[in-house]
């Protein structure tokens, strides 16, 4: 260093000049007390965007978890569970399912989708009948419409089934025929000209998402079953259409069936390699 009134060099941290004999201010001192008291808060601060980044990653996981709650699972109430394209703006992201809660048992709870959410065939062929486990349908909903739906924390609280004949368990299925009778309030009537057994039921009718109808989904207006006093939900205006059922879910036999848009669900009426709308059914752990 060097002296500020001589100018001559002098030992660093030296407080008087040896040729001069000026004191020699303590600038050096502060710039080294600064400069300590700066490497003290220079961790503090390269801290701070890795608090920011951990912050930011733990709001993502936490905002793509399952946030369902046990307490909102009941019979005959509605939950939001899972994410899928439905107003057909593909600019937006994905919207929540909308899922009717229609059974429970000592596991779970039974679930339905509210909207028809996508168009779909039972199978391609009517070569075979193939039972629901081997169907196209099946094939579609547990591997296509998993991966968009859920996330991997989601799919943790949907319990796997394992139809009869079935070796492989499915997470994902189609409402049976033979369960409409138990989970909805049907009037069971005959058809004069075939003899069929119908159900009839509000409860039945479904509407279409956008995405859905934009993709093909054919609606049909409701035909009257009911009685005078039944009005169309507006949510189901200009949206209602068939919807498929795997009939005989237990069963060997195949057979796929639909709901008309009047809410019967015809038992006979065969639906193989027909485009009809599908509501996913899912079971949720408690």
């Amino acid at each position: 260093m060097f002296c500020p009134s001589c100018g001559k060099e002098i030992v660093d941290g030296a407080t008087f000049c040896t040729h001069c004999g000026k004191q020699i201010q303590s600038s050096s001192a502060t710039v080294t007390s600064e400069s300590k008291k700066g490497k003290k808060f220079r961790p503090i601060l390269l801290l701070i965007p890795a608090v920011i980044v951990i912050g930011i990653i733990l709001f993502i996981s936490l905002g793509s978890s399952d946030s369902l709650k046990s307490k909102d699972l009941y019979v005959g109430g509605q939950v939001y569970f899972g994410k899928y394209e439905q107003d057909n703006n593909l600019t937006n992201g994905e919207e929540k399912i909308l899922w009717d809660v229609i059974d429970e048992d000592g596991e779970g709870f039974m679930l339905i989708s509210h909207f028809i959410l996508f168009n779909g065939k039972y199978d391609y062929s009517q070569e075979y009948k193939h039972e629901f486990i081997d169907s196209a349908i099946c094939y579609e909903l547990n591997t296509d419409f998993v991966d968009t739906a859920f996330t991997e924390k989601e799919m943790e609280r949907i319990l796997p089934t394992c139809p009869q004949g079935a070796y492989d368990a499915t997470y994902v299925q189609l409402l049976a025929m033979e369960q409409i009778p138990d989970r909805f309030d049907c009037i069971v009537d005959n058809v004069p000209s075939s003899g069929e057994i119908m159900y009839k039921s509000s409860y039945l009718i479904c509407g279409a998402t956008d995405y859905a109808i934009a993709c093909g989904f054919r609606t049909e207006e409701p035909r009257t079953y009911f009685n005078d006093g039944y009005v169309l939900p507006d949510e189901y205006e200009g949206r209602t259409g068939k919807w498929l059922l795997a009939y005989h879910y237990n069963s060997m036999y195949g057979v796929a069936t639909v709901v008309e848009p009047a809410g019967v669900a015809c038992s006979r009426t065969t639906l193989f390699d027909e485009y009809c709308g599908i509501r996913p059914v899912i079971w949720i752990k408690k």
